[in-house]
């Protein structure tokens, strides 16, 4: 429930923003294993604390005439609101919502950037949470229902009257399965005609189409998110939100700063999300977000969220951001199972009507001020589904890490499978200090743009990561692995990358485009494999600068590829074309090179004799 043990007053003082950089082992060292766990309970440590007032709230059983307690709760988020605006600093006040209920409710409050907020948090030591069993207690902001109403306008097209900017819908029985957006195509009416489970909002006559796909949408229920900022949110030190989902924070217009369930804090101050859920927002469903100043610590712990706006501007479902720079966010054990609402927005160049884009984790800093520390440590991305996010984790505007001590951002353990893009990790910005490791990568391309791996413009460092992708044909612009810039500066350490058939125009290219050379990058002690046939496609470039003990398979004669250069300079390659299985033994008979980290994929203390090819 989020409370903790000891007394409240007097222990726990702001800590200090820099105290992680400080104290931070190596993340190549086996210190830094046990490291990353003891630095999230030790820096959230502020967020929790024994209530001495508890509010209760009940949308089914409730009534705000009631004295707020377990036996008489509240009914409204409006009636909780009034009782946090009037709670001073240190009030150690909790408010909690009953699991199993619905809020359907618009904001009463702003937030600091002018949105309306459903909850908002303003004084230190104040909480969201639950009580009961059943269901995470549920903010709907899917308001609007439809069961009547519909007639026939053409084939399976039934269209109704709507006065409201509509921006989704959904049936009540199946929420998680969004319908497909076709409000901006060029022709709504054909779009809608051609593709069952859509809609279209057409603002200029007032009326809202669907297509069910023969179903009559008079004995079904629909609901719709009218066009909304709402969103929920603390801004104080030693806060905390948890145990609640939030549905449908969507806003047509300014939707790259839209927030679902956000963290508003600056300096060293602390606060909390954890094990919320939520879906259906223009961007930016769970984060930190500092719009005021500098620096704040936010927690993001085992937290599920997913479906957001396509927007020009990018679109990502966590989130780390502050306006100042020198920001500490910490995810922990979050997964991201939907990426970007279908639409027609993203689809006009792609004849797929499926989700495209959505990256699971972003961080940057505004104002060309610099990232304190970002760590991601867990996150999944590991879904079989048609909404999937594009990418995994996406990180940008970090300061350049010229040295594995420089690297301001961290992503740790992240599983991404089954996916559209998977782990697409420096790109973005100039300059992009991360540093990825023992992340797995699988699945297979289904959409265009797929690229498991990119590296664009990027300095930064990846180590015992496995990439295991397939790339099927009729693929648009698809790469396997994919250096896209010319002033790179990646270094890959035994790391295993494994592309299986493929017909991408880039199967394993680490290269810069379709030029022979990748400038100031490493390339050390990794397994480089091909496997299955192969379309005309670039296997590797002979310009890498530092390429040095790797084993290759697969990267001569026909099964390289008609327009393949072969690596063929490179000291102590291992070059194997008879036997995919014995391509994982070379490190037992060379000596490893470059940064050598201390524990393997497995997360064991490395020895002289492990195998990458052991460790598959």
């Amino acid at each position: 429930m989020g409370l903790g043990l000891g007394l409240n007053m007097g222990l726990f003082p702001l800590p200090s923003v820099k105290a992680t950089l400080d104290n931070r082992p190596l993340f190549t060292s086996l210190a830094f294993l046990q490291w990353r766990r003891d630095i999230v309970t030790a820096k959230e440590r502020p967020t929790y604390w024994i209530p001495q007032t508890e509010y209760y709230v009940s949308e089914s059983t409730g009534n705000d005439a009631n004295a707020g307690t377990e036996v008489a709760p509240w009914q409204t988020l409006e009636k909780a609101q009034q009782v946090l605006d009037a709670l001073s600093d240190e009030s150690y006040t909790v408010i909690r919502l009953k699991r199993g209920d619905t809020w359907e409710e618009e904001g009463t409050v702003l937030a600091v950037d002018g949105n309306s907020c459903l909850l908002r948090l303003t004084k230190t030591f104040s909480g969201i949470s639950s009580y009961g069993s059943g269901d995470l207690p549920f903010i709907n902001q899917f308001a609007t229902k439809y069961t009547s109403g519909w007639t026939v306008h053409s084939g399976n097209v039934y269209v109704r009257s709507e006065a409201n900017d509509i921006v989704s819908v959904r049936l009540t029985t199946d929420r998680l399965v969004p319908f497909y957006d076709a409000t901006d195509a060029t022709d709504c009416a054909t779009d809608i005609a051609d593709t069952n489970g859509s809609y279209f909002y057409d603002a200029t006559g007032n009326n809202l189409y669907v297509n069910l796909g023969g179903t009559d949408p008079n004995t079904v229920t629909i609901e719709a998110a009218i066009s909304n900022d709402d969103t929920v949110e603390a801004v104080a030190h030693g806060c905390f939100i948890e145990n609640i989902r939030l549905d449908g924070t969507l806003k047509r217009t300014t939707r790259d700063e839209q927030a679902g369930i956000r963290l508003n804090i600056n300096g060293s101050e602390v606060a909390r999300i954890e094990n919320c859920e939520a879906y259906y927002g223009s961007s930016h469903l769970i984060h930190q977000n500092g719009l005021t100043g500098t620096g704040g610590i936010g927690i993001i712990k085992n937290c599920k969220a997913g479906y957001s706006l396509w927007n020009t501007g990018g679109n990502t479902i966590f989130n780390s951001y502050t306006l100042g720079g020198d920001q500490e966010t910490y995810v922990q054990d979050c997964e991201v199972p939907y990426g970007t609402l279908p639409g027609h927005e993203w689809t006009s160049t792609n004849s797929a009507h499926d989700a495209l884009d959505g990256s699971a984790f972003y961080c940057h800093a505004g104002g060309g001020a610099n990232t304190g520390f970002i760590l991601v440590d867990g996150m999944k991305c590991d879904h079989d589904n048609a909404w999937g996010p594009q990418e995994g984790s996406y990180n940008g505007s970090a300061p350049a890490a010229a040295t594995i001590e420089d690297a301001k951002v961290v992503v740790f353990g992240e599983v991404v499978d089954n996916s559209r893009l998977g782990l697409r990790c420096f790109r973005l910005s100039p300059a992009n200090g991360v540093g990825i490791c023992n992340t797995y990568t699988g699945g297979y391309g289904t959409d265009r743009n797929y690229r498991a791996l990119s590296a664009t413009n990027q300095s930064g460092f990846m180590f015992n990561c496995r990439f295991d992708v397939s790339l099927p044909a009729g693929l648009f612009n698809a790469h396997g692995f994919w250096n896209g810039s010319g002033t790179s500066n990646v270094s890959w350490f035994f790391n295993r990358f494994i592309q299986r058939a493929s017909h991408g125009s880039h199967d394993l290219a680490f290269n810069y485009d379709s030029v022979s050379t990748w400038p100031d990058s490493t390339l050390y002690n990794n397994v480089i494999a091909r496997v299955g046939t192969y379309d005309n496609s670039v296997a590797m470039y002979n310009g890498t600068p530092d390429s040095n003990n790797n084993a290759l398979y697969q990267f001569k004669g026909a099964n390289a590829g008609a327009n393949s250069i072969d690596i063929t300079t490179e000291a102590e390659a291992v070059q194997d074309t008879a036997n995919v299985d014995t391509y994982g033994t070379w490190e037992a008979a060379n000596t490893a090179i470059g940064v050598v980290p201390e524990y393997d994929r497995l997360l064991n203390p490395r020895t002289a004799t492990t195998s990458i090819g052991d460790l598959a």
